[in-house]
């Protein structure tokens, strides 16, 4: 399609730019006119799509094919980062939010609970023993939703343990 062009969207947008700029050799008696509309036609089709849409078109089609949303784990495999939608929405699980993929019950306890979430999402998991201690206070039901409702230092630990 256009001189010194690739298969990929990147080398395209590039051959694009060098023959606006006249950067392109063309052989003896060649000529190549672009009318404005085509080059922004053009320069549209041949910008990549930022990771977070490119994910979300991912996320939504694996919703469609599966009949269940995607966790961040099956993104990974799937050669998306998960991390790349903490700047626009602040975790995994605001991203999923955002695209309507909880259940209400799951949204609102993901809101309540929004900070410690994020916190949780950031936290470097190099020491196993965090979600250890995690699971086995989740398991023995020393660790509670109802008890995190506040922001972090307002009655967020409360000397009980469990639910009740």
């Amino acid at each position: 399609m256009l001189p010194g062009a690739g298969q990929r969207l990147g080398e395209l947008s590039m051959a694009l730019e060098r023959s606006v700029a006249g950067d392109v050799a063309l052989p003896f008696g060649c000529e190549v006119v672009y009318a404005l509309e085509t080059l922004n036609i053009l320069r549209a089709l041949a910008t990549p799509p930022s990771s977070v849409d490119a994910m979300t078109a991912w996320f939504q089609s694996f919703r469609e094919q599966n009949g269940s949303r995607a966790t961040a784990s099956v993104a990974y495999d799937a050669s998306f980062d998960p991390r790349s939608v903490r700047r626009q929405f602040g975790c995994w699980l605001a991203f999923v939010d955002a695209l309507e993929a909880l259940s209400p019950q799951e949204s609102e306890a993901f809101k309540a609970n929004r900070w410690f979430l994020e916190a949780l999402d950031v936290t470097p998991m190099t020491k196993t023993y965090k979600m250890l201690v995690l699971l086995a206070m989740i398991a023995e039901g020393r660790f509670c939703w109802r008890q995190f409702k506040t922001e972090p230092g307002v009655e967020a630990t409360r000397e009980r343990g469990g639910c009740g």
